[in-house]
């Protein structure tokens, strides 16, 4: 059973980790989480983003890439910048439904 976090922050990708106290984490102890001091924990976007099963997936021509969910990836070659956006939203969609985090993202769109 996971925790009801209801964090938000967290920057993916590039190694994102959402915080959250360190009694909530404790009480899901199946989540992987480190010190970050404060009486808050880190918790890896990755992991997030994998228990909502993304990792591998497709939408469209864009897809996540299967050894890492961190990784948006040109599936078919053929993706457009709109398909990617897409679907780095329902990735964040999903996370801040399952756990109610909101992830944030690093990437800067142009």
């Amino acid at each position: 059973m996971c925790p009801d976090f209801h964090r938000t922050s967290g920057r993916w990708p590039s190694g994102a980790y959402p915080y959250a106290s360190r009694s909530e984490a404790a009480s899901g102890a199946e989540v992987p989480h480190y010190d970050a001091g404060e009486g808050l924990v880190k918790i890896p976007a990755a992991w997030l983003i994998d228990q909502c099963g993304w990792k591998g997936r497709r939408s469209g021509n864009a897809g996540v890439w299967e050894k890492q969910p961190l990784v948006l990836v040109n599936a078919t070659g053929m993706a457009l910048p709109e398909e990617i956006v897409a679907l780095e939203n329902k990735i964040r969609a999903s996370v801040k439904q399952k756990f109610g985090i909101i992830l944030d993202c690093e990437v800067e769109h142009l």
